[in-house]
């Protein structure tokens, strides 16, 4: 009977901010428990941090934060989920390869979810937008051929099939 309440980039609901404080909570729990230890308390602070930073727009501390993270030997269990977050904190900084490169990891971790093949071919595009014109076209390949191998392990992914007919159109 666990419930969870997503928080939107600017929590104003009385349950989004109650999710926020109960996080705050969570976190002074872990820093006291011996369990973790200090190292550990701070890799969560740090991710917890790198989360808050996204949704407060600061990409730049958002990736400093989540690679802190990934860093701690606790958080090791969560290294696949802290990529995912940071792949998007690259790329909304336009750092599309280091995003392409923690989606190579996720797709790796995860072979069978459609989710980082079409991370990784939305950042592939933003990568082709700034490539060199004689660049663009073998990114964007391999974009779309993410988007169908998306296809292959999740047929009914409604956004893989939108951002392949998106991509397919350009």
């Amino acid at each position: 009977g666990e419930t969870a309440t997503l928080v939107s980039v600017d929590p104003s609901t009385p349950e989004e901010l109650a999710a926020l404080a109960e996080v705050d909570r969570l976190l002074g729990a872990i820093r006291k428990a011996a369990v973790w230890g200090e190292a550990g308390a701070e890799g969560f602070a740090a991710l917890l941090e790198g989360i808050r930073a996204i949704h407060s727009g600061e990409f730049a501390r958002a990736e400093a934060e989540l690679t802190r993270a990934l860093g701690s030997a606790q958080l090791r269990t969560f290294e696949t989920v802290l990529k995912l977050v940071r792949a998007r904190s690259r790329f909304l900084q336009s750092k599309y390869e280091a995003s392409i490169e923690d989606m190579d990891a996720v797709n790796r971790a995860w072979p069978d979810h459609a989710l980082p093949l079409l991370v990784r071919a939305v950042a592939r595009t933003g990568a082709a937008a700034t490539a060199r014109p004689e660049d663009a076209e073998s990114i964007l390949r391999q974009a779309l051929a993410d988007l169908d191998a998306a296809l292959e392990r999740n047929a009914t992914e409604t956004t893989v099939r939108m951002n392949r007919g998106a991509l397919w159109i350009s």
